[in-house]
């Protein structure tokens, strides 16, 4: 047919996931497009690169195949990306994406005989350099040469001094005994280079198992190195099945050849990376002989099992993998990896036993050593514990270190809104801390980068997040200390009064030395605090309100030093004189924190300690009698001239603070932040018609003889009508 006016579509270019990329190493990947009018690429472009860089420039041939080489940035590993376009017949295509993994090469340098390998994140290996030929040589005197007998009928904890004993000048890291994640690391890698399967590419046919036929019955030595097949009496023209899969070399992504890791003997695996000593495998699996991806025990994929899923095992001749026996408990359990010289399709690069006792021994079981370089520390993001403003705060960074060195110094870099104040160092058992102090006055976000070095070697650059929170204003009344506002609660920086209020004739007295000033009704209180003046103070003197006592309380709360487990949530916080014993309100005449009470920090939690009668702020302040002592009236209202009552609708009996609000009360009104109720200290509350509202306990633990194990504490509420009460007192607060 002929049509007229057909219109030239542009061509469409497809999303990609290409063959991971090695380290350094530059790829060379194919576009994919289609046209639906046949048109040829004659040009392509690449954005929005991630992580590589285009070092052949894309181009597109005559036959319209569009081809860029690309690199990871330098030493990089882990995921990149790039975006392209391509152009056909003049018009150009959609942008699609190429999603990327860029794998390591492993270390730069390895010992003599051994050959770099790349770490895996998933198995949780860093680069490390494995033995090229299976251990030969004598006790004392071992090495990775094609030449010699495998060292044989060895135990396995033997296996492991002898790898440990290994030395080469320059090569300062670990010599030890293989591990399973350093095993699948290897299998892993040889699964996925195309060169190593029958069929030319990833899951097409099988992957040799080296000499397991029994042809000849012994294990080989190397005598030709450039023979894969060298003893077997096989080569590469035989089918797989009829001989190929007796190859006894793989290549790993990275170009290096390894041997018989399939098979010839079996070799001793250390089950974990622990750099001294032989671990055990798991022992919860009967001696059934499974392939590589059916697990039984406590075996995880991430123990023994392929990258990939391969559909029929059985039929497929194991893909060439191998098969895994279980230890069937007692002293089983000790790992076994590749396969023996006749152990046909139980051989493989994935084969497994744990039927074995770490004390077995046989003439077909060797060994294979690596060598772990000694790589940096590796430093962590952090998140310390808010600071306060213009105090300084000790911060301890984060690190791991895969030789178990020790940091021995640090650095920061990048200080935004933070000063270092006490200089970055390390103790001599690793820890690093050091001292960081806002900038003066900032309130808010802050942070800074570090940096710790162990063994010579220097980490990454890792970031602490900080936030700075407001330590009050910078100057207070006499006899009130500052308090920095919160943002969640709706209150701004604030002054309070240190001690409960006392009484000077008919005006507030700052004198801690009198009793506080009780038995005297809300209205009349919250007047005696509106006629407090001092000199230079011109803001607002009144009763403290409702928001500030919980910010107050929640500032008491998130303070580590207030829990007797000397941690947030650990322990309890303590409850102040409310045990009635004595039974009156105490003045303050010296610094002893439980003055007047008969207890002291001697004492057991719940037993005396929780009688303390003083709390520290996040500032280093201290407040009195702020839990226990006498309860104090609250204005409800922060805005509102006058005293303001709280909910009249709550239920007239005392609930724990993890109860969920059946009034108009919510939860910044009274709750703690953390989910903690009166066996932490804090309290309870009870609700009322009249809603007078005063907070903390009093001497007795609380009004109309509640018991003072469970309801004094800083959060503790309670609504009452009108009136006075021997035990009911006031404090004030001024707001600048």
């Amino acid at each position: 047919v002929y049509r007229l006016d057909r219109t030239d579509d542009a061509p469409i270019a497809s999303n990609i996931e290409p063959p991971n990329l090695d380290k350094n190493v530059e790829s060379t990947i194919t576009l994919s497009y289609t046209d639906a009018n046949s048109d040829l690429a004659s040009s392509c472009t690449l954005s929005e690169l991630t992580n590589i860089t285009e070092t052949t420039p894309c181009s597109c041939d005559g036959a319209g195949v569009c081809t860029v080489g690309v690199t990871g940035i330098s030493d990089y590993t882990g995921e990149a990306s790039f975006t392209y376009s391509v152009t056909a017949n003049g018009l150009n295509s959609n942008t699609a994406s190429a999603s990327l993994e860029v794998l390591s090469t492993g270390p730069a340098t390895c010992p003599t005989g051994f050959i770099a390998v790349g770490g895996k994140t998933i198995l949780g290996t860093e680069d490390f350099c494995v033995m090229k030929y299976e251990a030969k040589g004598t006790t004392g005197n071992i090495s990775s040469t094609p030449s010699g007998s495998p060292f044989v009928s060895i135990d396995a904890d033997n296996a492991q001094a002898e790898c440990e004993a290994m030395t080469e000048g320059g090569f300062v890291g670990v010599f030890t005994l293989i591990s399973n994640p350093e095993w699948l690391t290897i299998a892993r890698d040889i699964e996925n280079v195309s060169s190593n399967w029958s069929g030319g590419s990833v899951g097409s046919g099988m992957i040799s198992r080296g000499h397991s036929d029994s042809s000849p019955n012994n294990a080989l030595t190397v005598t030709n190195t450039s023979d894969p097949y060298d003893g077997t009496g096989n080569n590469s023209g035989q089918g797989d099945g009829s001989g190929w899969e007796q190859k006894r070399t793989h290549t790993l992504s990275n170009g290096e050849v390894i041997w018989d890791l399939a098979g010839n003997v079996r070799e001793w695996t250390d089950w974990n990376l622990s750099n001294a000593g032989f671990d055990m495998g798991p022992n919860d699996a009967d001696a059934t002989i499974r392939d590589v991806e059916t697990l039984a025990g406590s075996l995880t994929s991430l123990d023994i099992s392929p990258q990939g899923t391969y559909s029929d095992y059985a039929s497929n001749n194991y893909y060439g993998f191998g098969q895994w026996i279980g230890g069937t408990g007692g002293n089983q359990g000790a790992a076994i990896r590749g396969g023996l010289w006749d152990a046909t399709n139980l051989a493989g690069v994935f084969s497994m036993s744990l039927n074995n006792q770490r004390t077995s021994s046989g003439s077909g079981t060797g060994f294979r050593c690596v060598y772990r370089p000694d790589a940096p520390p590796v430093s962590s993001n952090i998140t310390p514990p808010d600071l306060i403003e213009n105090i300084e705060s000790t911060i301890t960074l984060s690190y791991t270190d895969a030789n178990s060195d020790l940091a021995t110094s640090c650095t920061l870099s990048s200080l935004t809104n933070v000063t270092e104040t006490t200089p970055c160092s390390c103790d001599g058992g690793g820890i690093c801390t050091v001292g960081v102090t806002g900038t003066t006055e900032y309130v808010g976000a802050a942070s800074f980068a570090y940096t710790v070095t162990a063994s010579g070697l220097t980490s990454n650059v890792a970031t602490a997040t900080l936030n700075i929170l407001s330590g009050g204003p910078s100057s207070c009344p006499t006899g009130f200390i500052p308090v920095g506002g919160n943002t969640t609660l709706g209150s701004s920086d604030f002054c309070v009064m240190k001690y409960e209020a006392r009484r000077s004739g008919n005006n507030v007295s700052i004198d801690p030395t009198g009793s506080p000033w009780d038995d005297y009704s809300a209205v009349n209180a919250l007047g005696k605090c509106e006629a407090m003046t001092e000199g230079g103070f011109n803001g607002t003197f009144t009763m403290v309100s409702n928001l500030e006592w919980m910010t107050i309380a929640r500032n008491i709360e998130t303070t580590a030093s207030n829990w007797s487990g000397g941690v947030v949530g650990a322990g309890m916080i303590p409850r102040g004189h409310s045990d009635n014993a004595p039974a009156n309100a105490l003045t303050v005449t010296t610094t002893d924190p439980y003055e007047g009470t008969g207890n002291s920090s001697s004492q057991a939690v719940g037993s005396g300690w929780e009688q303390k009668r003083t709390l520290t702020l996040n500032n280093g302040q201290e407040i009195w009698d702020f839990s226990g002592n006498v309860s104090e009236w609250v204005d409800w209202d922060i805005t509102l001239a006058g005293f303001d009552t709280g909910p009249t609708d709550c239920p007239a009996s005392w609930q724990e603070f993890d109860a969920t609000e059946t009034c108009s009360i919510v939860a910044t009104d009274y709750k703690p932040l953390g989910n903690y109720t009166s066996i932490e200290g804090l309290g309870r509350w009870y609700g009322g018609t009249g809603g007078d509202s005063n907070r903390g306990g009093a001497y007795t633990g609380g009004i109309n003889g509640e018991n003072t194990a469970e309801i004094s504490g800083i959060y503790m509420i309670n609504f009452l009508p009108n009136n006075r009460d021997p035990q009911v007192g006031f404090r004030c607060v001024y707001r600048p």
